[in-house]
């Protein structure tokens, strides 16, 4: 979620560029690719139910799998 909402904060920082200071486009930037998205979950039904659907698997992902213990996700390389 946060690649997408940072993908659609670019391109709105895009047409910002220039206006206002880099900190504040950024801010705005943000404020309008939220906008946006909730927009586009409003009007669309199938965009609703495909967010609810990916929230549910990850739900499930949690209940049937959450106690597994795994390993590390990174190596950390020392150097002697």
């Amino acid at each position: 979620m946060r690649l997408v909402e940072r993908a659609m904060a670019r391109r709105a920082a895009r047409r910002l560029t220039g206006s206002t200071s880099a900190a504040e486009a950024d801010a705005q930037a943000i404020r309008e690719a939220r906008a946006a998205a909730k927009q586009q979950i409003a009007r669309s039904p199938a965009t609703l139910a495909a967010l609810r659907t990916l929230s549910f698997a990850m739900k499930l992902d949690l209940l049937l799998f959450g106690r597994i213990t795994s390993g590390p996700f990174f190596a950390l390389l020392v150097k002697e």
